[in-house]
């Protein structure tokens, strides 16, 4: 009924149907899908040799309403090689459907010209690929070579474009690290982190410092924070970020990978880590509160000198 497969598993995009033979399970490399299991059976789904099918047949699940319609009808029917993994848990599905056309609504709902010919996910090569990457470089997301590979390093900057766009709530979701259309909007509109760097400090140089200390107190940091803690605090150092434009997230009061990744972009524009892997990187310590409320600090000065200039 679409709702559930032979072996009662639930409908998913990507799930596939295979003849007998192949267990419940079983994973598979299809090109042009990605790694999929096996979890439907059907009387058309036949061996080599039936129903005049030279090949073991495979049906792919494409999804509901349009988006499936759209995929199915773009796929139509092909004979692939097929690599067989057989019943493997330690084997990871990841489904990208990457001869999907783009998304003509996410084009026109903002004017958006796609950045790439064609989605982008892991495994990729070309200069397509190293325009992605100098693109996720630029914004501080991707610190490796542009080598024009899309490799993990890649596809991790990826997901964190999507986790702070909304467009991901995690790492293991469906379409983690593959470039389709609304992640391609979504790096289409990433400041370079030298933009940021000359915006922060031509705010930084434009006033003198205050003399007195009363007016910042409400608006500074005195804790430390880091991965995981939650409250009032989180929720006003996500805001802080945000008025720098380090951060893309909404206030939640939970610091996660997003509001970590936001941080680490604060450290590195101030040299205070090299990379993600450095130690205290994403970490809101001592060092990194400076220089925040610093920032915090001049703003507040910029703020009042423009009150009494406008009377």
């Amino acid at each position: 009924n679409g709702v559930h497969s032979a072996d009662g598993s639930k409908v998913y995009p990507g799930m596939v149907a295979a003849p007998s033979s192949y267990p419940f399970g079983t994973k598979m490399l299809i090109p042009g899908i990605g790694v999929v299991a096996v979890h439907d059976r059907g009387g058309a789904i036949v061996h080599a040799g039936e129903r005049n099918n030279e090949y073991d047949r495979l049906d792919v699940w494409m999804g509901y309403g349009d988006e499936g319609r759209i995929r199915a009808l773009q796929w139509g029917k092909r004979v692939l090689e097929v690599t067989v993994y057989g019943v493997n848990n330690d084997i990871k599905e990841d489904v990208v459907f990457k001869d999907v056309v783009v998304d003509k609504k996410v084009q026109n709902s903002s004017g958006f010209t796609p950045l790439f010919s064609h989605q982008l996910v892991f495994g990729d090569k070309g200069d397509e690929v190293k325009k992605l990457q100098k693109i996720l470089k630029d914004g501080g997301y991707f610190d490796d070579d542009i080598t024009g590979e899309f490799g993990f390093a890649t596809k991790s900057a990826v997901i964190k474009v999507q986790i702070e766009n909304g467009i991901i709530k995690s790492k293991d979701e469906y379409g983690a690290g593959w470039v389709g259309p609304k992640t391609m909007l979504a790096l289409s509109k990433i400041k370079p982190v030298k933009n940021v760097i000359k915006k922060v400090m031509k705010e930084e140089n434009v006033v003198a410092h205050a003399d007195s200390y009363d007016k910042y107190h409400d608006f500074l940091f005195f804790t430390d924070l880091s991965f995981g803690d939650k409250g009032n605090e989180v929720k006003k150092l996500q805001a802080e970020l945000n008025r720098i434009h380090l951060l893309g997230l909404k206030p939640t009061g939970y610091y996660g990978e997003v509001t970590a990744h936001a941080v680490f972009k604060l450290q590195q524009i101030y040299h205070l880590v090299a990379d993600e892997t450095d130690y205290g990187a994403g970490v809101f310590g001592p060092k990194t509160r400076a220089i925040l409320n610093k920032i915090i600090k001049k703003r507040i000065d910029l703020n009042e000198k423009i009150l009494k200039k406008n009377g």
